[in-house]
């Protein structure tokens, strides 16, 4: 039997396994999570009736698209934002790679669709990297601005000037700490590529050897998602 048929298979008996296995026993599908970037923000991810019409509009089926959340807490954002980065995800590799080709309509805006890679952690408050918790633990008193490097929240903050930005990981003026060009965050990006040999993958493996074509390269970030 071929691995996609097995999967299939599987799936379909999932609940005679969980009454045979035990109670407790859950066989939960595999998610494929994708990045919705720069989504505007007045965007509402909670209506169903979008991802729906997505869905019909992409020749995908119907509940394909299973949930969609904004990766930062709202609260979160700094004064006017206007865009931000959704994480959407969806039942099947393949699925998945549909909405990477033809990107989705929010909001009346083409927002472009990469997979959600396995990068660096980085804490919201402290800003570091893989340091081992996110904000609600974060051990340090105050709040260091991603974008000056002071103590203040990075959403109260007015610097407006980018070469008077201040990253706190490398210590060097002229970037915020989220810019994808900062040489800590390529350093520890580098280590999660190599645990991760599917970053280097632009679409999620399956059957159709078209789609094992290396991902574009990391874009550089100049604002906040």
């Amino acid at each position: 039997m071929a691995s996609a048929e097995l999967v299939k298979w599987l799936v379909a008996h999932a609940q005679r396994f969980e009454a045979v296995l035990s109670e407790q026993a859950k066989i939960r599908p595999r998610q494929y999570k994708l990045v919705a970037e720069f989504t505007p923000v007045g965007f509402d991810p909670s209506r169903e009736e979008v991802w729906r019409r997505t869905e019909e509009d992409l020749g995908l089926d119907e509940g394909a698209i299973l949930e969609a959340r904004w990766i930062k807490p709202v609260h979160r954002r700094y004064r006017e934002q206007r865009f931000a980065h959704l994480l959407v995800t969806v039942s099947s590799p393949e699925a998945a790679n549909k909405i990477i080709r033809a990107g989705l309509i929010l909001a009346g805006r083409h927002v472009s669709v990469r997979k959600n890679l396995a990068e660096p952690m980085r804490c919201a408050k402290c800003h570091r990297y893989d340091a081992g918790h996110l904000a609600k633990e974060c051990p340090q008193m105050y709040d260091t601005c991603g974008t000056c490097g002071r103590a203040h929240k990075t959403a109260d903050c007015t610097m407006k000037d980018p070469q008077q930005h201040h990253c706190v990981n490398c210590n060097e003026k002229g970037h915020a700490v989220w810019d994808r060009d900062c040489p800590v965050f390529l350093d520890h990006l580098s280590r999660a590529d190599a645990r991760h040999p599917e970053n280097s993958l632009q679409f999620f493996p399956t059957a159709d050897p078209d789609l094992w074509v290396p991902k574009y390269p990391h874009q550089a970030l100049r604002s906040p998602p």
